[in-house]
């Protein structure tokens, strides 16, 4: 079950990186969400809240964040584990 679960986490974080690239702030909000929830449940307290600052800037409309910045963040705190 949990190598199914990373492999879905690594598709939300695909679908987080597709929303950055469109420049599509709902989007990202909605995958920031998503996001959110799959890392709570793995209990990834750091990643957690860095995905709500995504979520709530994203769906703020806030242009003034460096997006890219917080997603490869994102991404590398997740390291190995969605590689």
């Amino acid at each position: 079950m949990l190598p199914e679960f990373i492999k879905v986490l690594a598709s939300h974080m695909d679908n987080l990186q597709e929303a950055v690239a469109a420049d599509d702030l709902v989007l990202l909000g909605r995958s920031a969400h998503t996001m959110k929830g799959a890392l709570l449940n793995l209990g990834l307290e750091d990643c957690v809240e860095l995905a709500k600052e995504i979520e709530v800037q994203g769906k703020a409309l806030n242009s003034e964040m460096d997006y890219t910045q917080m997603v490869a963040r994102l991404r590398a705190q997740l390291g190995e584990l969605i590689t």
